[in-house]
């Protein structure tokens, strides 16, 4: 015969269906949080795929090598409304992408107005807007909306600006003949006859444009009288006091910078530049 201690206990069958009941209530709600991370997982990669889709339409547009149309080419003429959504299928989900246009252009007081009207030639840009639509893995309708200007600037006047060559008047120091010149400095009345270049006369200039990161800064470096103004959340603004001839260099940062160098030119007072 054995004996049981009056002492000695053990797990009675209601303690034992009580601990299995908490523990499976603790496993459920940690499958749940582990669907939630895997779900928002698969969202996060799906807005960076939707992002470049979106972004690269827009380096499209930008790209454009000519202003009106040509066969064969990009022309600025030619960014015009989607006429229907594109399909895309990426890696994580099948997109729909759109995009509008806005013939709009910089006020007097720089800011923005869409539609233009009674505008300058010169400050006009188009405005444009993409959207990408997706459906994600819970049946739930998403979207990504990208918006960003395009100034209509001529490529090849963009490149004449930064790569026009600097005159020398004959007239100048560096002209050996200068010293015999009657009207030199030798010249007794040379004084009250004043020589002005008319390419030195001063003018202000507007550099207008798009910026990729809204908390980018855009600075003039030279010339130091300037000052730069930001009318949306994804453009800038420069004024410039200027003269024709007269090197100009402005800087967009946004954790590194990137700096751009042209040449003034009086004939043209807005100058649009996209970062």
């Amino acid at each position: 015969m054995t004996f049981r201690s009056a002492t000695a206990r053990g797990f009675s069958l209601v303690e034992a269906l009580v601990a299995a009941v908490i523990l499976g209530v603790g496993l459920i709600g940690l499958a749940k949080l582990q669907s939630v991370i895997i779900g928002s997982s698969d969202l996060s990669q799906q807005r960076n795929e939707a992002t470049r889709i979106a972004q690269d339409k827009i380096e499209h547009y930008r790209g454009y090598t000519t202003l009106l149309t040509t066969s064969g080419q990009l022309a600025y003429e030619d960014i015009v409304n989607s006429t229907s959504a594109e399909t895309v299928v990426g890696v994580n989900a099948i997109y729909s992408r759109s995009w509008s246009i806005a013939e709009c252009c910089f006020s007097n007081d720089h800011a923005r107005v869409c539609p233009a009207e009674n505008c300058a030639s010169s400050t006009r840009f188009k405005q444009l807007v993409v959207t990408v639509d997706w459906v994600d893995k819970t049946n739930i309708d998403q979207s990504v909306i990208l918006r960003t200007i395009v100034g209509g600037l001529d490529p090849d006047l963009d490149a004449e600006l930064v790569s026009r060559p600097t005159t020398t008047d004959p007239g100048s120091d560096d002209d050996p003949g200068s010293d015999d010149d009657p009207g030199s400095d030798d010249d007794p009345g040379s004084d009250d006859d004043p020589v002005v270049d008319p390419g030195a006369v001063p003018c202000s200039i507007t550099i207008a444009g798009s910026r990729r990161n809204r908390n980018a800064d855009v600075v003039i470096v030279s010339p130091p009288d300037s000052s730069c103004s930001y009318p949306g959340n994804d453009t800038y603004s420069c004024s410039v006091n200027a003269s024709t001839g007269m090197s100009i260099d402005i800087r967009h940062t946004s954790g590194g910078s990137e700096t751009r160098s042209l040449s003034a030119d009086c004939s043209m007072p807005t100058i649009a530049i996209d970062f």
